[in-house]
Order: C-alpha cells, then structure tokens, then sequence
C-alpha cells in the first residue's frame, strides 16, 4: 500500500489519509498554540494544558514535553467528544 501512486483506480484513501492528516495535526495545534500564548502572556485559564506547560522544569526536554501535554490534550478531549455523543445519543 506504501508505494501505490494516489492517481491509481481505488487508491483515493491516500489522497484523503493526507488530507486528514492535516486536519488531525490541527485539531491538537490550534487550541494548544491558543493556550500556550496565553500562558507565555499571563491570560490562561487554569487548565490541563497550561497547569502542565507551567510544570514543565529547566531540566525537561522542553520540545517533547509540549508534544506530549499537546498529544494527551488533544486525546482527551477526543475522547470527552465521544463520550458526550454517546451519551446524547442515549437520550434521545
């Protein structure tokens, strides 16, 4: 599947893993960005993210710490996502 080309009859699902690649790399960027500025100005919120950005020491490897408060944040609110549309799912 790695080496077939995107043009190939039924091979679109590379075009769209690209695509969604893109939008998934988003969906954790846009609101960790949003709130690592507001930490870096003093606007945050209290927060999952900004809690864990602040705790972040000298010693850490800053880059991959953010990669991983970025990763689990965006997991959990996935996971909220889903678990909110199951239970509105329940009651109706």
């Amino acid at each position: 599947m790695k080496y077939v080309p995107e043009w190939m009859p039924g091979a679109d699902f590379k075009r769209k893993a690209r695509e969604w690649s893109v939008v998934a790399d988003q969906f954790g960027s846009i609101p960790f960005d949003f709130t690592k500025k507001g930490v870096q100005d003093g606007s945050a919120k209290p927060s999952f993210v900004s809690i864990a950005l602040n705790d972040i020491s000298e010693k850490d490897d800053r880059q991959y710490q953010e990669y991983l408060i970025k990763s689990l944040a965006a997991t959990m609110y996935s996971g909220q996502s889903a678990f909110y549309a199951h239970e509105a799912s329940l009651t109706t």
